[in-house]
């Protein structure tokens, strides 16, 4: 019997549809502070278990707010990110601060869209009450105690097509949430959601104001403590980090 060597590989279901799309998914280098805090807690093999995942995320979350800055620093430091050079937009990125959002109404189809995807998640349900026959169940009490049953003709396919279709779902969305925008909510409504809006953008000015000058702060600290000539190598395949002088 003759010994071949043969490599068996199939095809990934995964679509990248720009160039940059797929670099990034081969980056294994962090994009935020909190990022950066996962590598350095534990090994990278593991990085991708959700579980592991989640336990971080509740990790970062009980940190205080002081080491919270601190490891934003050394994410800044290592990975010679100058902050000097972003927006307040893109700095929040990094440090995973929520921002507000771009006009008033953008604020309420954000509350308009948890809503509608609310009661999109109990159209859902009604998957639940198609049997076997494809029809829909209704049961509604009448008089003298007895409950009327109907009988809906449906087609489960097309009701879980409908259903998991997010394209649609998003455009309707925004369909309803113009109409009700143009046709439902008033003036002075509006002009409590603009003052609301307000209100947020100053509170988020002010939070990356503060984290600025913290990190201004932190960073001139580890220039001090001669850091200048380490760096952070992040290896491509296994994302494991290290320092080295």
């Amino acid at each position: 019997m003759r010994c071949t060597y043969s490599l068996r590989a199939s095809l990934s279901s995964t679509v990248f549809t720009t160039r940059k799309s797929f670099e990034r998914q081969l980056d294994n280098s962090p994009t935020t502070a909190f990022h950066y805090y996962c590598q350095l807690q534990h090994d990278p093999r593991i990085n991708n278990d959700l579980q592991w995942k989640k336990f971080m995320r509740r990790e970062w979350e009980m940190l205080s707010h002081t080491r919270k800055r601190l490891y934003c620093a050394f994410y800044f430091h290592f990975k010679g990110i100058d902050y000097k050079s972003l927006n307040k937009f893109e700095l929040a990125k990094f440090l995973e601060l929520p921002t507000p959002a771009t006009s008033e109404y953008m604020m309420f189809r954000n509350i308009f869209k948890s809503k509608f995807d609310n009661a999109w998640l109990e159209n859902l349900r009604k998957l639940n009450d198609v049997n076997n026959k494809g029809r829909l169940v209704k049961r509604s009490p009448i008089t003298g105690g007895h409950r009327l049953t109907v009988y809906v003709p449906l087609n489960r396919d097309q009701l879980q097509f409908e259903a998991t279709n997010y394209t649609k779902r998003y455009q309707q969305m925004c369909r309803e949430c113009r109409h009700v925008w143009n046709e439902k909510v008033t003036i002075e409504q509006k002009s409590l959601i603009r003052e609301k809006w307000e209100q947020e953008k100053q509170a988020f000015n002010d939070n990356i104001h503060s984290e600025i000058d913290a990190l201004k702060i932190n960073l001139n600290r580890l220039n001090q403590l001669g850091l200048r000539q380490e760096y952070l190598l992040f290896e491509e395949n296994s994302g494991e980090s290290m320092k080295k002088k």
